[in-house]
């Protein structure tokens, strides 16, 4: 970024860097127990494409970053609307300082770093924009900052890990694949979120039923048990760990397609 810098400039103009070639390399997801936060240690920095931008001044509307394929097809978008994600005391299963937070777009005026996760967006991410799906694969991209409308562009070029050797034609697979799982795992999504609004429904619905309409309800919760495949756990952080009663359940699904996903998407090799 330095070296693009214009020195003569007089003053400085909103502009998006021209990006450095990114590494395609995987983070270690798990490498045993974490130091306490009190132990001296600095932060490693964040896997991705590193988008360095400037801004003169305070933009009238959000800032926007659009990142298209050499198809020119939409990757992902992201804006300085982007509500970050909450934290859900309730629901995390440590202390809130070791959920790492995404990179964010900034709109303040002055030198930002964002950086990319090589991932397309989440389909299912109920609102989250930083929710991810599948790994991009190597290749050709194009950086498009907006900026009040203005448009800034740069290529990016995502380059594969040394350490692994495979034809682009393994990623291409390896991508393609992983795509039609994830359209799998939205349509489960879905039938997942009906069925539990329905479950709440017949239980709202039971509280003043009576004879056989009572029964038809019980009938029909039963049969949308065995459908759903949920299972009642002492421990909600543990549920993952009850094997499913029958293949012919949407917990099944879920569970299969995620596992079939990390499969293909979890690591540099061909499907």
């Amino acid at each position: 970024v330095l070296r693009q810098l214009d020195v003569k400039a007089s003053k400085p103009e909103t502009r998006l860097f021209a990006p450095s070639v990114t590494i395609r390399y995987r983070e270690a997801s798990f490498t045993g127990t974490p130091l306490p936060k009190d132990e001296p240690m600095p932060a490693n920095p964040r896997a991705g494409a590193y988008v360095d931008y400037l801004l003169a001044g305070t933009p009238r509307k959000p800032v926007e970053l659009a990142i298209y394929d050499a198809n020119n097809t939409l990757v992902r978008r992201y804006s300085t609307a982007d509500a970050p994600p909450k934290i859900d005391l309730a629901k995390i299963g440590s202390a809130p300082e070791w959920v790492r937070q995404p990179s964010m777009l900034s709109a303040t005026p002055g030198m930002h770093r964002f950086v990319w996760p090589l991932r397309y967006a989440s389909p299912s991410s109920h609102g989250d924009a930083y929710a991810d799906g599948v790994w991009a694969a190597p290749g050709n991209y194009v950086l498009e900052l907006i900026v009040d409308g203005k448009k800034y562009r740069q290529p990016l070029t995502v380059a594969p890990d040394p350490r692994v050797d495979l034809p682009a034609s393994a990623y291409a697979d390896q991508f393609a694949l992983a795509r039609r799982i994830e359209a799998l795992q939205l349509r489960v999504d879905a039938a997942n979120r009906d069925a539990g609004e329905l479950r709440t429904a017949i239980v709202a619905r039971r509280q003043d039923a009576r004879g056989e309409t009572a029964h038809a309800l019980d009938a029909f919760a039963a049969r949308l048990d065995a459908l759903s495949g949920a299972q009642s756990a002492p421990n909600p952080y543990s549920s993952w760990s009850f094997p499913a009663q029958t293949i012919r359940t949407l917990s099944f699904l879920d569970h299969s397609l995620g596992a079939l996903m990390e499969a293909v998407d979890g690591a540099d090799a061909a499907p």
